[in-house]
């Protein structure tokens, strides 16, 4: 859907121009009648992105497309980004040891994580692991 308003609720407001419609059908019609808000909008769920690049990363995900895949696995992404990141997984290069148990590890996404999980009661602080890592956690 499009972007909403926080003063209210109900308006809707497009991400490209800020227009702020009352209704879907009054946002819908904005689209029809301005190519470039629909051209940078989602024609399957609406969102709007600010590049092109974005719009068409975002629509591999209707389609299910996963064009970069991995030479040694089964693992494939719609983000080259992503890929590169996971190859390292297959890295004989260890560039982190855990400080507790001596663990290589060769993501510090993963060294975190294994901080997290295997030893929070004897972590010195919350600090020496970084908030903003504590929220990929939740996705283990």
């Amino acid at each position: 859907m499009a972007s909403t308003s926080s003063d209210n609720k109900d308006v809707i407001e497009c991400k490209i121009c800020k227009n702020q419609y009352s209704t879907q059908q009054l946002f819908d019609d904005h689209l029809k009648n301005n190519p470039a808000c629909s051209k940078l909008t989602c024609d399957v769920c609406l969102k709007q992105c600010i590049h092109i690049k974005s719009l068409n990363t975002h629509k591999r995900t209707h389609l299910k497309e996963k064009p970069f895949k991995c030479d040694e696995c089964e693992y494939s992404t719609i983000r080259k980004s992503n890929l590169n990141r996971h190859q390292l997984t297959h890295s004989k290069k260890q560039l982190y040891n855990c400080k507790y148990c001596g663990l290589p590890i060769s993501r510090k996404d993963h060294l975190n994580t294994h901080l997290f999980v295997k030893h929070y009661e004897e972590l010195s602080s919350p600090d020496e692991v970084s908030s903003t890592e504590i929220k990929e956690f939740g996705k283990v």
